[in-house]
C-alpha cells in the first residue's frame, strides 16, 4: 500500500483525528501531484527538518537510556554477582514494564502527529492525557509483578543467588515505573510538535544529576547496588517534573495544552486499538533481546554468561537509541505530513531517513569493531569478562546495523498508523525465527565464548603473519576472481549480443542459459569442487603425484555424467513446454540449447583442470588463457550472431567453440609447463581406483553448489509464469547474469580460502588455517560494501548494456538495489562455503543449502511474487531470506570449528587416498 493510500485509510478516517470537509478537499487536490519530480530545494528542506528533529531526539534517547546504563556501570565495579543481579533486574524490568509502556505511548506518534499536521492542536493535550491515564492503570499490575521478581526468576529456572539480589533491585525500582510511563507520554506530546530542544535540555540535566546521585547512593551511602535502583527512580521523577513544568508554563504549548479535560475519558477503546499493537510491535523486539539475558542464566557459568550478555545488551540498546531517535523523527515527519495532506513530503521524508540510517549503521559497526578489545573495561574490571565482550562485539556490530534499518522502517509504520502490520512482522521475525535459532545455537550447538577466549589466548598472531596471509589471499583471490569473471562472461557476452536482436531472442537465450545452468554447468562445477578438498589437502601434505590422479578421476566422472546431461539438453523445448513456459520462448530456447551441447563436455573437463592448478597456487596461466578465450569469443560471437545467418544459434555455437579453445590452451600448459612436472605424471590406470570415495565428496559438493544455483535459475523459470512473461523473463535474466558476474568476485575469494584452508590443513597447520579464515572474511565484507555501492550508483545505466528496450531498462533500475543487498549477503556466504569445502564439510553445506533455499527461500519467493504480487522483486527478496539463513548457520559452524581436529581429519583423508609414486609409475598408460 502506498503512503497516499495509507493517508486515506488511516489519517482521514480515524475517529481520533478530526478532519474537516475543507481539509479533505485540500488532500484530494494534492493527489494529482504525486508523480511530480522532487526538486532539489524540497530535498534540502527535508534534510533540514529531519536533522532538526533527529539530532535532538537521538540525544534525548541516549540520555534517557543512560540512566539505566550508568547504574549498571556503577554496580559493575562492585563485583560479578552485583553486576549479574542488576543486569537481570534491569532486563526483567524491560521485559515486564518499560517496553510495554514505551510501546503503548507510541500510539501518540500516530495520533498526536497526525492531529498536529491537521492543525487540530487542542487534540494533542487530550491524546496525551488519555495515554497517561491508561499507562498509569497498566503500571499498577506491572508494579505487583516487579514486587515478585525473585519468585518469578526462580520459577523460570534462574540461579537462586542472582534471583534473590535481582528481586531486591526490582522492588526498589517500582517508583520509576509510574514516572517512566508519564515521561514517555510527555516526550511523544512534545516530539509530535517538533519541540525537541527542551526535551534534550531536561534529559541532559537529569542525566548529570543521576551520575552524582548514583555515585553517592552506590559508594557513599552504604546501600550498594540497591542505591543504583533508588537513583533510577529519583532521576525519572526529576525528568517528569521538569518536562511537566515546561508544558504547563511554556508559550510553545499554549495551543496544545489547555488543561485537564473530561474528554480524555472518551474514545479509550479507539485509542487502545492503536496502543496495543504499538505496544506489541515494540515489546516483541525488546522482549526477545532481554530474553537473551534471561536465557544466559541457564548456561554453564551463569554469572559470566549473564554479565557478558547484559553488557552486550546494554551496549546494543545504547547504540540503538541513535536509530530510535531517527525512528522518532521519521514517525513525526510522516504523521505530520499525512495529517496535513502532503503525501509527497511524507515519501521524501522516508527516503531521506533510510539513507541516513544506512550511513549511520555502517559507521557505528566500524567503530564497534575497532574498540572491541577495550569496551569491556567500561563495565567491568574482570579480565575474563572483558575478553568475552571483545569476542561478542563483531557479531553485535552486524546485528546493530540490521536493527537500525528496521527501527527506522518501523518508525515509518507508526507514522502511517500501521502498527498492527508491524506487530505481525515482529511476531514472525523474532519468535518464529529469532528465538528458536538462538536456543539452537546456544544450547544445541553450544556456541559460547569461553572456548573462544581460551583459543584466542593460545593463538596469538603477529601482525607480520596477518600481512603475509593477506598477501597470499590477494595473490590467489584476485586472479581467481578474474578467471571467474572471464569464464562467466562467455555466456553473458552471448546473451548481450542476442539482446540486441529483440525481446523474444533475448528471452529464448536467457531461458536456455538458465536451463543449461540448472541441468548442466552447475552440476559439473559442483562435482569438480571435490578437488578443492582432495587436491588441496594432498598438495599441502606434499603428496604432489596424487593431484594428477585426483584430476583424472574427476575428469572420468564428469565426462560420464555429461553424456546424460547432453540428452537432457537435446530435449530442452519439450521439457520447457511441459513446465508451462511460453511456447515461442521455449522453441527459441530449445534451438539455443541444442547448439550448446558441445560446450558441456569442454566445461566439465575445464573445471577439473582449473581446480588442479588452483590448488597448487598456479593462477596466472589460468587468467591468461581465460583472457585470450574471452577476446576471441567477442569476435567470434559478433561474427556468428550478426554476420552469419545463424542469429541466436550463432551465440550458442560460439560458447561451445570458446570453451573448447580454453580447454585446449590450459591442457597444453599442464602438459608442457615445468610447474606441473611433479603433479602431472601422465595418464594412469590408477584413476579407476577409489571412484566411490571420490563420489562421497563430489556428490555433496555438487548438491551444495547446485541447490543455490538451481534456486536462482528457478527464479527465471518462475518469472515465465508471471504476467507479461517476455518482460519479466528478460529482466530476471539480466539480473541473474549481472548477479552471476558480480558473484565471480567473492567466488575468487571462495576459491582462495578453500585452497588456503585445504593446503594448511593438509600440511598440519591449523593455526594458519584459522588465520586464513579470519583474513578472508574481513576482505569479503569490505569487497561486499564496495560492490553494493557500485551497483546502486550504476542502477540507471546498467540496463542499456543488455537491451535497447526502455521498459526493460527502467525495470532493471528498480531491481538493482535489491540485487545489491543480495550480492552482499551472497559474498559472505560464498566465502563461508569455501571454508566448508576446504575442510571437506560438503555434506553439511548441502544440508544447510537445502534448508535455506528450499524450506525458506523458494516458499518466500513464490509467496511474495504471486500472492503479494511483488513480481520480480518478490522473487529476489525470497532469495535474500535464504541468504540470511545461510549466513547464520555458516557462521555458527565456522565459530565452532576446532582446527586441530580438522588438521587430523585432513591427514587421515590424505593417507587413505594416497597411492605410492612407484605404483602410479607402473600403471601409466
Amino acid at each position: 500500500m502506498d503512503i497516499e493510500e495509507e493517508e486515506e485509510n488511516v489519517s482521514l478516517h480515524s475517529p481520533l483525528v478530526h478532519i474537516t470537509v475543507e481539509d479533505r478537499l485540500k488532500v484530494d487536490t494534492l493527489q494529482p501531484h504525486k508523480d511530480k519530480r522532487i526538486e532539489r530545494k524540497e530535498i534540502y528542506e527535508e534534510v533540514r527538518k529531519q536533522l532538526w528533529l533527529a539530532g535532538p531526539l537521538v540525544s534525548v534517547s541516549l540520555l534517557n537510556y543512560c540512566i539505566q546504563i550508568i547504574s549498571v556501570m556503577f554496580v559493575g565495579h562492585l563485583g560479578q554477582l552485583a553486576l549479574s543481579a542488576a543486569s537481570m533486574a534491569t532486563s526483567f524490568a524491560s521485559v515486564t514494564g518499560f517496553s510495554l509502556l514505551v510501546g503503548m505511548a507510541s500510539a501518540l506518534d500516530t495520533l498526536c502527529g497526525q492531529s498536529y499536521g491537521a492543525k487540530q492542536h487542542s487534540m494533542l493535550g487530550i491524546h496525551m492525557q488519555r495515554a497517561m491515564l491508561i499507562l498509569m492503570i497498566f503500571s499498577i499490575p506491572l508494579a505487583i509483578i516487579w514486587a515478585n521478581t525473585r519468585s518469578i526468576l526462580i520459577a523460570l529456572g534462574q540461579d537462586p543467588e542472582i534471583s534473590a539480589e535481582a528481586g531486591k533491585y526490582s522492588q526498589l525500582m517500582i517508583p520509576s515505573i509510574f514516572a517512566y510511563g508519564l515521561l514517555q507520554c510527555l516526550n511523544r506530546f512534545l516530539q509530535s510538535q517538533n519541540i525537541v530542544f527542551p526535551m534534550m535540555l531536561s534529559s541532559g540535566v537529569t542525566t548529570l544529576l543521576h551520575i552524582i546521585i548514583c555515585w553517592f547512593m552506590v559508594f557513599k551511602s552504604g546501600l550498594g547496588y540497591r542505591g543504583a535502583a533508588i537513583s533510577n527512580a529519583v532521576s525519572s521523577w526529576i525528568n517528569v517534573s521538569i518536562l511537566a513544568l515546561y508544558v504547563k508554563f511554556s508559550p510553545s504549548c499554549f495551543k496544545t495544552w489547555t488543561g485537564f479535560s473530561k474528554e480524555a475519558m472518551h474514545y479509550i477503546p479507539s485509542f487502545l486499538r492503536l496502543a496495543i499493537p504499538s505496544a506489541i510491535m515494540v515489546c516483541l523486539e525488546m522482549w526477545s533481546f532481554e530474553m537473551m539475558v534471561l536465557l544466559s542464566g541457564l548456561l554453564p557459568n551463569p554469572k559470566l554468561e549473564t554479565s557478558v550478555l547484559s553488557i552486550c545488551l546494554n551496549t546494543s540498546s545504547t547504540i540503538w537509541m541513535i536509530p530510535f531517535g531517527l525512528s522518532g523523527a521519521v514517525s513525526t515527519r510522516v504523521s505530520n505530513e499525512l495529517g496535513a495532506g502532503n503525501p509527497r513530503a511524507a515519501r521524501l521524508a522516508v527516503y531521506f531517513i533510510f539513507a541516513m540510517a544506512t550511513i549511520e549503521g555502517i559507521f557505528i559497526a566500524a567503530v564497534m569493531i575497532l574498540i572491541r578489545n577495550i569496551w569491556g573495561y567500561a563495565y567491568s574490571n574482570e579480565v575474563e569478562v572483558v575478553k568475552y565482550v571483545a569476542i561478542m562485539l563483531p557479531i553485535l556490530a552486524a546485528s546493530i546495523f540490521l536493527d537500525g534499518i528496521q527501527c527506522v522502517l518501523s518508525g515509518m509504520a507508526r507514522g502511517c498508523g500501521r502498527q498492527k502490520i508491524g506487530a505481525l512482522i515482529n511476531l514472525g521475525s523474532y519468535y518464529l525465527i529469532g528465538i528458536p535459532s538462538s536456543i539452537l545455537f546456544a544450547f544445541v550447538f553450544h556456541i559460547g565464548g569461553k572456548e573462544s577466549v581460551k583459543e584466542k589466548e593460545n593463538m596469538r598472531i603477529e601482525r607480520e603473519e596477518v600481512m603475509e596471509e593477506v598477501k597470499r589471499q590477494l595473490w590467489l583471490a584476485l586472479p581467481l576472481s578474474s578467471v571467474g569473471i572471464l569464464q562467466y562472461s562467455l555466456q553473458t557476452i552471448s546473451v548481450m549480443f542476442v539482446g540486441h536482436l529483440g525481446t523474444l531472442p533475448l528471452s529464448g537465450a536467457s531461458i536456455a542459459t538458465s536451463f543449461a545452468s540448472v541441468t548442466g554447468f552447475t552440476l559439473l562445477m559442483g562435482l569438480a569442487s571435490a578437488l578443492d578438498t582432495f587436491c588441496g589437502q594432498s598438495y599441502g601434505a606434499g603428496q604432489y603425484h596424487m593431484l594428477g590422479i585426483h584430476m583424472q578421476r574427476s575428469m572420468l566422472v564428469v565426462s560420464v555424467i555429461s553424456v546424460f546431461l547432453a540428452i537432457i539438453w537435446a530435449n530442452t523445448e519439450p521439457i520447457l513446454v511441459a513446465m508451462h513456459q511460453d511456447k515461442a520462448i521455449s522453441k527459441e530456447a530449445g534451438s539455443y540449447a541444442l547448439y550448446m551441447i558441445p560446450s558441456l563436455f569442454a566445461y566439465g573437463l575445464l573445471q577439473c583442470i582449473l581446480k588442479f592448478l588452483q590448488t597448487q597456487n598456479i593462477v596466472f596461466p589460468m587468467v591468461l588463457t581465460s583472457g585470450i578465450t574471452t577476446l576471441a569469443h567477442i569476435l567470434l560471437c559478433w561474427f556468428l550472431v550478426f554476420k552469419s545467418s545463424l542469429g541466436t544459434r550463432g551465440a550458442a555455437l560460439s560458447n561451445s567453440i570458446s570453451y573448447w579453445l580454453n580447454l585446449l590452451l590450459i591442457s597444453l600448459y599442464v602438459k608442457l609447463s615445468p610447474s606441473c612436472k611433479q603433479s602431472w605424471t601422465g595418464f594412469s590406470w590408477m584413476t579407476l581406483n577409489n571412484v566411490l570415495d571420490f563420489l562421497k565428496l563430489a556428490v555433496p559438493s555438487a548438491l551444495m553448489l547446485c541447490m543455490k544455483a538451481w534456486t536462482f535459475e528457478l527464479m527465471v523459470l518462475l518469472s515465465g509464469l508471471l504476467p507479461n512473461p517476455a518482460l519479466e523473463t528478460s529482466v530476471l535474466s539480466i539480473c541473474l547474469n549481472t548477479f552471476g558476474l558480480a558473484w565471480m568476485i567473492p567466488f575468487g575469494f571462495t576459491a582462495a580460502i578453500s585452497t588456503r584452508v585445504s593446503n594448511e590443513l593438509g600440511a598440519g597447520n591449523p593455526q594458519a588455517a584459522s588465520l586464513a579464515v579470519r583474513v578472508v572474511l574481513s576482505i569479503a565484507v569490505i569487497e561486499g560494501v564496495l560492490l553494493v555501492s557500485t551497483m546502486i550508483l550504476l542502477r540507471n545505466a546498467w540496463g542499456h548494456v543488455y537491451s535497447n528496450d526502455k521498459e526493460v531498462i527502467k525495470y532493471v533500475s528498480t531491481m538493482m538495489p535489491t540485487m545489491a543487498m543480495s550480492s552482499f549477503l551472497d559474498g559472505i556466504q560464498s566465502t563461508l562455503s569455501g571454508i566448508l569445502v576446504g575442510c571437506g564439510w560438503q555434506k553439511i553445506g548441502a544440508y544447510v543449502n537445502l534448508g535455506s533455499f528450499y524450506l525458506v527461500g523458494v516458499p518466500c519467493a513464490v509467496t511474495l511474487a504471486f500472492v503479494a504480487h511483488m513480481k520480480a522483486k518478490g522473487l529476489w527478496l525470497g532469495i535474500i531470506s535464504a541468504f540470511i539463513v545461510q549466513v547464520i548457520f555458516y557462521i555458527a559452524i565456522t565459530i565452532r570449528t576446532i582446527w586441530e581436529e580438522e588438521a587430523r581429519k585432513a591427514q587421515s583423508r590424505v593417507d587413505n587416498s594416497t597411492i605410492s609414486a612407484t605404483t602410479i609409475h607402473r600403471a601409466l598408460l
